[in-house]
């Protein structure tokens, strides 16, 4: 049996328009787009999963619906890029995501907390596990504008046979319901807006 190799991860590709400074601010990072939901289906690298960013949980925004007078905080997350070590008997994800932060113009907040969190789903996109983590974000000598890298790790175990690229590892934003509808109405009002993949 061969060793385990580390293998290049079947990314899916994120890409947001939004407008004024805080587009400028996103585009020069993830580049500009058409909001299309992150594809499902199998990986294509033998034995990875497919790793996404849930679309309508790719932003942060509190308060929801936020404009320039109340807005404390507003956040993309994208640019998944990374590895998987697979194994017949399971397979372990280890990449990055780079997430943009953008504090409120009349915000006196300095620091904040981005929760978010990373999916397991399995063949029949059943979720067999989550786990909920927090990126903490300080805004340094009055910045307004911060970009900060995380690690993502997943690992999940295979039955005999089972294929690890028939699995998806999702990733987005830990929202409550109102800002998850804020997001929803957000890409449904953008031109030829496609409905979102099944999460």
């Amino acid at each position: 049996m061969k060793n385990p190799a580390l293998l290049a991860l079947p990314l899916l590709a994120l890409a947001l328009s939004s407008c004024g400074t805080m587009g400028d601010a996103w585009d020069s990072v993830f580049g500009s787009g058409d909001g299309a939901a992150a594809a499902s289906g199998p990986a294509s690298t033998s034995g990875c999963p497919q790793v996404a960013v849930v679309r309508d949980l790719s932003i942060y925004q509190n308060p929801p619906a936020a404009d320039e007078k109340t807005l404390v905080i507003n956040a993309r997350m994208g640019n998944v890029r990374g590895g998987c070590m697979a194994t017949p008997s399971s397979v372990s994800v280890e990449s990055m995501i780079d997430v943009v932060a953008l504090r409120g113009m009349r915000s006196a907040s300095t620091r904040a907390s981005l929760p978010f969190f990373v999916s397991v789903l399995n063949a029949k996109d059943n979720v067999i596990d989550k786990k909920v983590y927090e990126i903490p974000v300080d805004f340094e000598n009055g910045a307004y504008q911060v970009r900060l890298s995380s690690p993502i790790r997943a690992q999940y175990d295979l039955k005999p046979g089972e294929d690890g690229s028939a699995y998806r590892v999702l990733i987005g934003f830990h929202l409550n319901s109102r800002q998850v509808n804020a997001n929803a109405k957000f890409f449904a009002s953008m031109p030829g807006a496609a409905a979102p993949a099944a999460q």
